[in-house]
């Protein structure tokens, strides 16, 4: 009997398992499918690249599709190197669509990319609102994000993501300017690189400042170790080979002292001359100083004209005729200065006395 009871009670412990273990796959298999966006109607393939959009949506999906595969081809000549995976490109018919594909990550952006899932998501309503120029640059941006996910065998920081999908892209962030920068590696209104390595700020102020930051180190980076080559760095950090590299470029000492050489170079005088004749800086401050240099010449040529004026209305009462009286003795007959009756007699000659 006891032993009955002892199979029955294992039996029983044995079947509660597997139905919580069946439980939990369902659940995970859920939660995995909630995170995946499902297929759209509208499907364009071409070589690696899938275009998903929304029924309806033919247009835009074929856009995509044209858009992506210059961004492609730009991506592997800018690399020195090709990204031979299949990469899919959803076009969100909404932007709440698109922030729930995104992960809630870039709102107000024009695009996402989930590099580790070889997947771009892109805003339609952004879309809508952007030159063709613009849309092809982000899409560059975005497929630099997939190609450091695929081609790196080491986390790659989120300062290095951002500055090499910028550089990739040609991108240069406007606020801040390169000039900001000088100013606040002066006043030390730098982000730390070590708070940069895992995420950026949430406020834009700080985010644009983050942005601009990992754009500035990077293309510092690849001109200090790695002769100005964007391809020689790519490789640097490609692999196997590159997890040492990538490691270092982490919170570590030696980001420390990568940093200290950036800042030395943003607080050094011929950077702040370079910054001057290369960014818009020099030719805002070129632009301020002819506006000023207008407003100047036309009030200097106002008060000139006034002076005319003035002195046209002193002539015109010189050059007024004199009246003069019949009587010789009359002291008003003197206009002119001298003495003597040659200068009474003249007047009066003029005036058609004799």
């Amino acid at each position: 009997m006891d032993q009955r009871r002892q199979e029955f009670r294992k039996f029983g412990i044995h079947q509660l398992v597997c139905r919580y273990a069946i439980c939990v796959t369902v659940l995970a298999v859920t939660i995995f499918a909630a995170g995946q966006p499902t297929e759209f109607p509208v499907v364009l393939e071409q070589n690696l690249i899938r275009v998903e959009a929304p029924a309806g949506h033919e247009k835009y999906a074929a856009a995509v599709l044209g858009h992506a595969t210059a961004a492609l081809r730009n991506l592997n000549a800018q690399t020195g190197d090709a990204l031979l995976v299949p990469v899919r490109f959803i076009v969100a018919g909404t932007d709440e669509q698109f922030l729930e594909f995104a992960g809630g990550e870039g709102e107000q952006s024009l695009a996402v990319a989930i590099g580790d899932r070889q997947l771009v998501v892109i805003s339609m309503p952004a879309m809508a609102q952007s030159a063709a120029d613009k849309i092809q640059q982000v899409l560059v941006h975005e497929l630099a994000h997939v190609y450091l996910d695929v081609k790196c065998n080491a986390p790659v920081p989120r300062w290095l993501h951002e500055g090499v999908a910028q550089v990739v892209a040609g991108e240069w962030p406007d606020i801040p300017g390169e000039g900001s920068m000088a100013i606040a590696a002066y006043t030390g209104g730098l982000i730390p690189l070590r708070e940069l390595v895992e995420t950026f700020p949430q406020d834009i102020t700080n985010r644009n400042q983050a942005y601009a930051q990992s754009y500035s180190v990077t293309r510092f980076l690849i001109r200090e170790n790695h002769g100005s080559s964007l391809s020689h760095f790519l490789k640097a950090i490609r692999g196997d080979s590159g997890k040492r590299y990538l490691k270092t470029l982490g919170a570590t000492v030696e980001l420390d002292g990568l940093a200290v050489r950036w800042r030395n170079e943003l607080k050094s005088p011929l950077f702040a001359v370079a910054t001057l004749f290369t960014s818009g800086f020099f030719w805002g401050v070129a632009a301020l100083l002819v506006i000023v240099g207008y407003f100047v010449k036309r009030r200097n040529s106002k008060i000139i004209r006034q002076q005319w004026s003035e002195e046209d209305a002193v002539w015109v009462n010189l050059e007024q005729p004199t009246t003069l009286s019949s009587d010789p003795d009359d002291p008003d007959n003197y206009f002119l200065e001298g003495d003597g009756d040659e200068w009474k007699r003249k007047a009066y000659e003029e005036d058609g006395f004799r």
